[in-house]
């Protein structure tokens, strides 16, 4: 499991981050279950309305064609550490003084 593991981040470091860092963004490794690798988008990819079609087009399609044994790949979505992290900034620069 942990050389499959390698083998995706490799593939991610070759094929995905370097297209999603144009964009400002980035992808991480959620979990592999049996075929299928969640991963969640970070960076100005977390929030973008096209991250589903970015993940399937992009993602899937590079680590599947990269990957034996990778069948899918799916994408977490939810409130994330950089959303987080914007958020209290924004709160925090908000308090007064």
């Amino acid at each position: 499991m942990e050389a499959l593991r390698q083998e995706i981040e490799r593939a991610l470091d070759e094929r995905v981050r370097p297209r999603l860092r144009l964009h400002g963004g980035g992808v991480e490794l959620v979990c592999l279950r049996g075929g299928v690798l969640r991963v969640r988008l970070t960076g100005a990819c977390s929030s973008c309305p096209s991250a589903a079609l970015t993940t399937r087009q992009l993602v899937e399609k590079e680590l599947c064609a990269a990957v034996d044994g990778l069948c899918a790949v799916e994408l977490e979505q939810g409130v994330g550490d950089d959303l987080m992290d914007e958020a209290r900034r924004l709160l925090r620069a908000r308090r007064p003084g």
